[in-house]
């Protein structure tokens, strides 16, 4: 079966992930941005980042709104999890494939030990 969208949904978790919250939020958040702006049109609307650490395991979450949909991180970095989590959706016809390879390729070199456990691209806005 031939499924045909218009969006694209990509989810990626990734383990290995220790270190300080305020160091590797900075640069997910940060990457997420250069992601998105060195390989697509797409714009974005509003960005956030927090970093937790208070009543919660040490890690960060991120969030950049774009004109297409959104791109969302979320890290548990320290406490013996380890974990990161992406979501990048949109509902255009964005190269979001080169803002995935881009922040992976960048993620890997800032930190190599980092493992991608699990990658998917799930088609979204189902045309027929």
């Amino acid at each position: 079966m031939n499924i045909k969208s218009i969006g694209k949904h990509i989810i990626g978790d990734y383990t290995n992930f220790y270190g300080n919250e305020y160091l590797f939020g900075n640069f997910v958040f940060n990457t997420m941005i250069e992601s998105i702006e060195k390989n697509t049109k797409m714009k974005i609307l509003h960005k956030k980042l927090e970093i937790l650490n208070e009543d919660t395991p040490p890690g960060f979450t991120c969030i950049l709104l774009l004109d297409e949909s959104h791109f969302s991180a979320h890290a548990y970095t320290g406490s013996g999890k380890g974990m990161l989590a992406i979501d990048l959706f949109t509902c255009g016809d964005s190269k979001i494939n080169a803002v995935i390879d881009y922040f992976n390729t960048k993620l890997f070199e800032f930190h190599p030990e980092v493992k991608l456990k699990f990658m998917d691209k799930i088609p979204r806005f189902i045309t027929s």
